[in-house]
């Protein structure tokens, strides 16, 4: 994929779920129920979770321990309107009835597994600990998220809201702090800093200032997370081949 037009938005947003979300985030996992840190071998153990991360899903790894109170769709907390759900709330009812049509096994006590899916962190400097949800039901929400159905609503729901907002605020900063970015890299530039806006928010604000300031491309990319760098950057590479 190459000549990547940014003020395509519907180009962009395709190009920009493939080398950030399907290349970076979610991957081969992003229809498995799971969390930063860990390996299937190490379900269970809570010091292995990544800092204060909560159970994710969908190729931008949505985080329900920082966002799955938020509406569905939405790409920030707000209270619910009538006739609306979290992502959380969401994502049990649609497994739930799908174990339920597929003879799969499902927790039963629905308010505690929606609480242990909110739990996040590893316990460790006076973060929170996550709770483990039992195995049987792990599995099930993957069976259905992992199914032509359950990825459909995955899509829908959650990933095409969260990487346009992340496509979006990416473009907003280029056209109001970028004029020192070059055409060529102005793509890269795109998905980097729609990963950082994913991911860090707050080091949008710092890029702003470097840019803002007369920093070249070279200069404002160093100042991002360098496993940002490393990752979306390869990825942007094998777009354009």
């Amino acid at each position: 994929m190459s000549g990547i037009d940014i003020k395509n938005r519907d180009q962009l947003v395709g190009a920009v779920y493939f080398a950030v979300g399907m290349g970076t985030e979610g991957g081969s996992a992003s229809y498995h129920l799971s969390f930063a840190g860990v390996a299937k071998s190490d379900w269970g153990k809570v010091h292995t979770v990544a800092a204060n991360s909560g159970y994710t899903l969908g190729a931008i790894q949505i985080d329900f321990g920082q966002r799955g109170d938020w509406p569905v769709g939405e790409i920030e907390g707000r209270k619910l309107r009538p006739g609306e759900k979290t992502y959380v709330d969401a994502v049990i009812e649609q497994a739930t009835s799908y174990a339920r049509k597929n003879g799969l096994p499902f927790a039963s006590d629905l308010p505690q597994l929606r609480s242990d899916l909110l739990s996040h962190g590893n316990g460790l400097n006076g973060r929170t600990s996550i709770r483990f949800i039992d195995a049987d039901t792990r599995n099930s929400i993957t069976t259905w998220a992992s199914s032509l159905e359950g990825k459909r609503w995955v899509h829908h729901n959650m990933d095409l809201p969260q990487v346009r907002n992340a496509t979006d605020t990416a473009v907003a900063i280029i056209q109001k702090h970028g004029a020192n970015i070059e055409d060529g890299r102005k793509f890269e530039a795109v998905c980097l800093l729609a990963k950082t806006a994913n991911q860090f928010p707050l080091s949008c604000k710092i890029w702003k200032q470097f840019s803002n300031a007369g920093a070249d491309t070279t200069s404002c990319y160093r100042m991002l997370n360098p496993f940002i760098r490393e990752e979306t950057g390869s990825m942007v590479r094998k777009l354009h081949r």
